[in-house]
C-alpha cells in the first residue's frame, strides 16, 4: 500500500512525456532534410537553358526560376515558358509551358509536369511536314510529358487533349514515335471531327498521311440531320473530312426505326451516305416502336430471318443509308421478309417518311409455296402488307395472317 502513490506518479509522468512527444511530432514545423537542402545548388532566376547533341539543339527552355542538383545531373525548372523540342534538328514542339520541368543534360531527356492546378501545354507537330508551319502544329494539354531523343519518342499522360483545326483527340496516354511520325493513344480515347464523334479503346495516328485508325468497342455518332449511330471494331478515317470513313468488324448502324449489321462500311460526309456491304442484314420497325438490344444481337446470327418475324427484315449485298432524310436503298440479291411473307428483287428503296419499301428489277413475290414474277412489290412497314403490281395474277395484296 505504501508504494501505490509512487506508481501513480510514474504513470502520470510517462503519460505526460508521451503527450509532449506527440505534440512535437504533429504541431512543430519540420526542418528540411539535410539531403534536400544540400542538393539544391546553383539556384537561378529568369533563366534560359538548352540541351545539345553533336552540335544539334535538342531542347531549350525559359524559366522563372530553377536549380541544379548536387551531382549536376538534373536541372529543375519552375514556371517554364517558350519551351521547344527538336528531333534531328526538326522542330517538333514549340511554346511549351509547364509548372515544372526536369532536364537531364547527360541523357538529353526532358520531363514536364502539371502542378498547382495547371496542366502543361504546348504546340506539337501533328500534320505532315509539307503543311505550312502554322497549320502543322496542334495545341496539346496534359499532366505530363517525357521526351527521350535517344529513344526517339515522346510519352504524354493524364487528361490529354489535342486540338487541331479539323479534329480533337482525348485520351489518358499517348506515345509518339518521333522518327516515324506516328502516335498511339489509349485509355478513354475520344475523337471529335466536324462530322463524326466516337469513343474507342485505342487509336493509331499517322501524321504523315493524316490518317486515324480507331480500334475496339467503337461507339460513334454521325453529326447529320438524321441521327445515326455507328458501332464497329475498327474504323479508318482522316483528319480531312472530305475523305471516306471505312469500317470493318461487327458493323452496326442504328438510324431511327432502322438497324443494320454488316462486315464492312463506307461513309462520306459530302455524299451524306453510309454504304454497308458483305453479309448485310437490316430490320425496320414500324411507327415509334423502340429497338431492343437483343434485336441487334439476333441480327448478327447466321440466319436471323426466323428470329425477327414480327419485324420487316432485309437481306442484301449492299445497303445505303441516307444521313440526310433517313431513306435507304438495298442492292443485289435483295430479300424482304415480314412475318410469313417474302419478296425478292435486285433493288429495294425504303422511304422513311412513308414507311414503305418498293422492290424493283427482277421482282418475285412468294405466294403460298410458289414464286410469282412481278413488275413491282410494295411492302408497307406501317400496315404490314405486301402489294404486287404487274404480276401474271394481276394486282393483289397479301396481308398479315
Amino acid at each position: 500500500m505504501e508504494n501505490t502513490p509512487w506508481r501513480i506518479i510514474f504513470i502520470a509522468t510517462g503519460a505526460s512525456l508521451a503527450l509532449l512527444f506527440l505534440v512535437y511530432i504533429i504541431v512543430l514545423p519540420k526542418t528540411p532534410q539535410k539531403e534536400e537542402a544540400v542538393s539544391k545548388i546553383a539556384t537561378f532566376k529568369k533563366t534560359h537553358v538548352a540541351g545539345h547533341d553533336k552540335g544539334k539543339k535538342q531542347w531549350e527552355f525559359y524559366a522563372e526560376s530553377g536549380w541544379m542538383d548536387k551531382d549536376k545531373q538534373t536541372t529543375y525548372l519552375e514556371n517554364v515558358t517558350k519551351g521547344t523540342l527538336y528531333h534531328d534538328g526538326e522542330l517538333i514542339t514549340k511554346d511549351l509551358a509547364a509548372p515544372r520541368v526536369k532536364a537531364y543534360p547527360a541523357s538529353k531527356v526532358v520531363e514536364a509536369y502539371a502542378g498547382g492546378g495547371r496542366q502543361l501545354q504546348a504546340y506539337m507537330a501533328f500534320a505532315p511536314k509539307n503543311n505550312s508551319k502554322k497549320e502543322r502544329f496542334a495545341f496539346v494539354t496534359a499532366d505530363s510529358l517525357i521526351y527521350n531523343p535517344d529513344a526517339k519518342n515522346t510519352t504524354i499522360k493524364g487528361r490529354i487533349r489535342i486540338k487541331e483545326k479539323e479534329v480533337t483527340l482525348r485520351a489518358n496516354q499517348m506515345v509518339i514515335d518521333n522518327d516515324k511520325e506516328v502516335s498511339d493513344l489509349s485509355d478513354k480515347v475520344y475523337v471529335n471531327r466536324r462530322d463524326i464523334a466516337l469513343s474507342c479503346l485505342s487509336l493509331h495516328y499517322d501524321s504523315k498521311e493524316g490518317q486515324i485508325d480507331a480500334s475496339g468497342d467503337i461507339i460513334s455518332r454521325i453529326k447529320s440531320k438524321q441521327r445515326t449511330m455507328l458501332n464497329a471494331e475498327h474504323l479508318k478515317f482522316f483528319v480531312d473530312d472530305k475523305k471516306d470513313v471505312e469500317g470493318n468488324g461487327s458493323i452496326e448502324v442504328i438510324q431511327g426505326k432502322k438497324t443494320a449489321v454488316a462486315d464492312s462500311l463506307k461513309y462520306n460526309k459530302a455524299s451524306e451516305k453510309i454504304i454497308l456491304s458483305s453479309n448485310v442484314k437490316a430490320v425496320i420497325l414500324k411507327g415509334r416502336a423502340l429497338l431492343k438490344e437483343d434485336t441487334i444481337k439476333k441480327l448478327h446470327a447466321p440466319d436471323a430471318t426466323n428470329l425477327l418475324e414480327d419485324k420487316t427484315f432485309i437481306r442484301s449485298d449492299k445497303l445505303e443509308f441516307s444521313t440526310k432524310n433517313g431513306d435507304a436503298r438495298a442492292e443485289g440479291n435483295v430479300v424482304v421478309s415480314q412475318s410469313s411473307r417474302e419478296a425478292k428483287a435486285n433493288f429495294a428503296d425504303y422511304s422513311d417518311q412513308k414507311e414503305m419499301i418498293v422492290l424493283s428489277d427482277n421482282v418475285y413475290l412468294k405466294k403460298d409455296k410458289a414464286w410469282i414474277s412481278c413488275k413491282k412489290v410494295e411492302v408497307s412497314v406501317r400496315n404490314e402488307t405486301f402489294t404486287a403490281y404487274g404480276s401474271i395474277e394481276a394486282e393483289f395484296i397479301i396481308r398479315k395472317r
